[in-house]
């Protein structure tokens, strides 16, 4: 049972790296698109096909990387500094209201921050 105890917490490590890659990854893209539109002068052309307007790039690239990071650095928190049950609970709706928050940010377009959510909910359990 400890062992895979530690298994589970050991791929909680490294899904917060590779989540943290992919976060990087996928606001990168967002911002380096918008960038390339426009410098290629290629603006009329996407305005005119698009249904709406998309938000500011540069906010998409540091509002979603921003808030991975708080969540990272609140998950740690939590592991490292364990509380009573209030604070626990607390910091696990914290960090399910974070989650919401990269994902809404990423414009619903990386869902594995929520895997990392439950792979963490279900260590705290």
């Amino acid at each position: 049972m400890k062992g895979s105890f530690k298994k589970l917490i050991a791929f909680r490590r490294v899904l917060v790296w590779l989540n943290l890659i992919a976060v990087l990854f996928n606001s990168s893209v967002f911002y380096l698109a918008s960038v390339y539109i426009v410098q290629s002068n290629m603006s009329f052309e996407f305005l005119n096909k698009i249904n709406f307007l998309p938000g500011a790039p540069l906010t998409i690239f540091w509002s979603s990387t921003l808030s991975y990071l708080l969540l990272a650095i609140v998950m740690t928190y939590r592991h490292y500094f364990k509380k009573d049950e209030e604070h626990n609970s607390r910091l696990l709706l914290i960090e399910f209201f974070l989650t919401i928050l990269v994902f809404w940010n990423l414009r619903f377009t990386y869902n594995g921050v929520i895997l990392l959510y439950f792979v963490d909910l279900f260590i705290s359990l």
